[in-house]
């Protein structure tokens, strides 16, 4: 008898270590039974990773200052490419585009108002190519991309849909001035980037591309405005840039079209390429949130420390950042944390 009981002690023990060894590298976690003061957001997963992409928003600021004929006659001579890399192979985006110059007396000069550019729009790449031609080189010394853009985003809000993303395209031989003209006194790059994330809520959604003449872009020899140390890594672009995705080219290249081809590309690219968020409406209390699927609770953490998921404090969201735990048939995706 007590043979048998030492022989049944020791099935037992192999089945347990047999059966922790088929362990997942990333197991699934039992939850605990739900606290009755959590919050809970259930959100349909199918929804949250949909295929359709983005709507883009790209605003174009082009230097229209007295150095800046060869590298406009250049954007006008290659727009096509870049048109055709970014409409017509992605006909299913939706899109809308818009370009200020770098003088603030001036009123932007296309896509605004009484004259749209967009996926209706019957012929864009000659309307565009003849807005960057009226663009000229008399304007303002001072160039400014900064206030520009801030002017648009005050007094024509319309231009700027809540789900899409935005893009703005920079093009200059010279940093951003610092003198000012508007009401709240010169525009720091933190600042702006503080305003760009109001308006659009996720650093994701928000792409820049620079053309810059600077000698540090590309390597081309690209040659600034005279009497002027421009540097992309020094200026006040670079801090701006550091702060989103961003693209640099050499307004100089010798493969401009190359290049403009690419940016077009890669916006479309990033229309569709985004992670899904569950936003929260509550700030939870720190090490409150989980995250459940199928019954069971997924692992947070970065995908490289074996999770699912990561809370962003600063967007107040839940980002899925593997969604290796999808099934087939099961459609929700259920978050519960502690509000603060």
């Amino acid at each position: 008898m007590a043979t048998r009981f030492r022989l049944a002690v020791f099935l037992v023990a192999f089945a347990s270590l047999s059966f922790s060894g088929c362990v997942r590298e990333r197991p699934f976690l039992y939850p605990a039974p739900p606290d009755p003061h959590a919050v809970e957001v259930v959100k349909n997963i199918n929804e949250l990773i949909s295929a359709r992409p983005r709507p883009v928003d790209v605003l174009w600021v082009i230097d229209n200052s007295a150095s800046m004929g060869p590298y406009q006659k250049n954007i006008q001579d290659n727009l096509e490419r870049f048109m055709a890399a970014f409409i017509k192979k992605n006909a299913d985006v939706s899109w809308r585009m818009g370009l200020l110059s770098t003088d603030t007396r001036e009123e932007p000069y296309i896509g605004f108002g009484l004259k749209p550019l967009d996926s209706h729009s019957r012929n864009p790449t000659l309307d565009f190519a003849e807005a960057v031609f009226r663009l000229g080189e008399g304007g303002d010394d001072n160039e400014k991309m900064f206030e520009p853009v801030q002017n648009v985003m005050k007094y024509h809000p319309e231009f700027f849909r809540p789900d899409a993303m935005l893009v703005l395209v920079v093009v200059t031989d010279v940093d951003d001035s610092f003198e000012s003209s508007n009401e709240f006194g010169r525009v720091s790059p933190l600042v702006f980037a503080k305003d760009l994330l109001k308006l659009k809520k996720f650093a994701d959604r928000i792409s820049l591309y620079g053309i810059f003449a600077a000698p540090d872009v590309e390597n081309y020899g690209c040659k600034p405005e005279v009497k002027s140390n421009f540097t992309f890594e020094k200026s006040r672009y670079g801090l701006l840039f550091s702060k989103f995705q961003h693209q640099v080219f050499a307004a100089c290249s010798p493969f401009f079209g190359d290049s403009l081809a690419a940016m077009g590309q890669n916006i479309i690219d990033r229309a569709y390429t985004f992670v899904p968020r569950i936003e929260l409406e509550q700030f939870p209390v720190e090490g409150s949130v989980h995250v459940f699927y199928n019954g069971q609770e997924l692992p947070g953490g970065t995908t490289k420390d074996a999770g699912f998921w990561t809370y962003d404090s600063d967007e107040n969201s839940v980002l899925l950042n593997d969604k290796g735990f999808i099934l087939p048939n099961v459609d929700s995706v259920v978050v519960r944390y502690l509000a603060n």
